[in-house]
């Protein structure tokens, strides 16, 4: 995992990283921490680039893809020209250089996965009296099960490339499908067709890019801008000769700002006093024991009490709470904070951000959980005039006997 910060004032920003990264195999975790996270977009202007959650997107190093943009050395007049063409250039790069990933790719590990459940649910169930495996309501229950989960974590409802209207007619019109889903059939004796397991193949799909994406904040200053911008968004891989991208957040205006990136939790508890984390779990407790509440005091109400009104009333006072919650959060510690940040210097600003990953860092050390973020931290000054400077860098071979490679970076 990853734990990252960006910290911005009218002088310019900060950027720091730790360098955990997380491999997992088949049945163990092994975190290493050595992974560059933190790099340069330009040679040319004061741009840089944050990466977290995944390394790769279809299998290619996105340090690798970073670099390769770097090497091209254009210059645009606005961060988000950078943001825009380096995504292009990520969906161009993808294509040429690695085997041509479709939605085909995924319904063999589809199919394998639908294996499993089954013989799961079948395992689970075989001494219970008169059970019979029923293929039509697996299908519906796990249609249900994975359309929530995508729900839960707000995914878009589609993709311009790969919507459940797509995925239906590829699958009745490819004889791919049908070619891999005989097997199946055999294995699990199943009397469905194949275009029957369509939405639960979307949804199966869906979830499964969701969980492996690449994000990325692109910060600093194209050679118009006067202010430093942040850009992040999510890149899931390139799937159809299409990249999938969502999750466009911008920092546009000159406000400070302290954006706090993947494993947040003390940072927001040291911006705001409490994590966003906490929060919510606090606010979905709340919403979950409200219709509990009101079958309670039911009983007690007299016959001609509106329910529906007074249940609308006290939602709308609940979210009121919760609302007044956030901006009592916002007027006592955040925005102190945040006009203490309009003030300070950027070697400052660099301190603070080197100790905001400390103590994240200090908290998995102390935790039993395992310690995916930690390692040594690179932070990064990025102003209009100073450019891209590194206040702390690590870096994989001394420095003293490499004069060459800082020599012919410029070149």
């Amino acid at each position: 995992m990853t734990t990252e910060v960006i910290i911005k004032n009218k002088t310019g920003l900060v950027l720091a990283a730790d360098s955990a990264v997380t491999v997992t195999g088949m049945y163990t975790q092994k975190v290493y921490n050595s992974a560059n996270k933190l790099f340069t977009l330009s040679k040319i202007d004061p741009v840089g680039v944050l990466v977290y959650n995944a390394a790769t997107i279809n299998d290619v190093p996105i340090e690798l893809i970073i670099k390769e943009f770097r090497q091209q050395k254009n210059s645009y007049e606005n961060l988000m020209e950078y943001k825009d063409e380096f995504i292009k250039f990520v969906e161009k790069f993808i294509k040429e250089q690695t085997d041509k990933i479709t939605t085909e790719h995924y319904f063999n590990g589809f199919l394998n996965f639908i294996i499993k459940l089954i013989d799961k649910e079948k395992n689970e169930n075989q001494k219970e009296p008169g059970y019979s495996f029923d293929m039509d309501k697996f299908i519906k229950k796990h249609e249900t099960g994975l359309s929530q989960a995508c729900k839960e974590c707000n995914f878009i409802e589609d993709f311009s490339n790969l919507s459940l209207q797509k995925i239906k007619k590829d699958i009745k019109e490819k004889q791919t499908y049908e070619t891999l889903f005989q097997e199946f059939k055999e294995k699990t004796r199943c009397s469905q067709k194949v275009h029957e397991f369509s939405t639960l193949f979307y949804w199966y799909l869906k979830y499964s890019i969701y969980q492996s994406y690449t994000g990325i904040a692109v910060c600093g200053y194209g050679t118009k801008d006067y202010f430093p911008k942040v850009y992040l968004c999510n890149i899931y891989g390139v799937i159809n000769g299409k990249i999938l991208v969502n999750n466009n957040t911008s920092y546009e205006t000159a406000n400070a700002e302290i954006i706090p990136l993947a494993q947040r939790q003390m940072i927001d508890t040291f911006v705001k006093g409490v994590s966003d984390t906490l929060y919510t779990s606090l606010e979905n407790f709340y919403l979950q024991n409200f219709d509990i509440f009101i079958d309670t005091i039911i009983p007690n109400l007299k016959e001609n009490v509106n329910l529906d009104e007074l249940k609308n009333r006290l939602k709308q006072s609940l979210y009121g709470n919760a609302e007044r919650f956030k901006k009592l959060v916002y007027d006592l510690e955040e925005q102190p904070l945040l006009q203490t940040i309009n003030h300070l210097s950027r070697e400052e600003m660099a301190e603070l951000a080197e100790n905001l990953i400390n103590i994240q860092v200090l908290k998995y050390k102390v935790s039993p959980n395992l310690e995916t973020v930690g390692g040594p931290i690179d932070v990064a000054i990025i102003s209009k005039h100073d450019g891209f400077v590194w206040r702390k860098r690590k870096l994989y071979f001394p420095k003293e006997l490499n004069h060459q490679f800082f020599e012919n970076y410029f070149k």
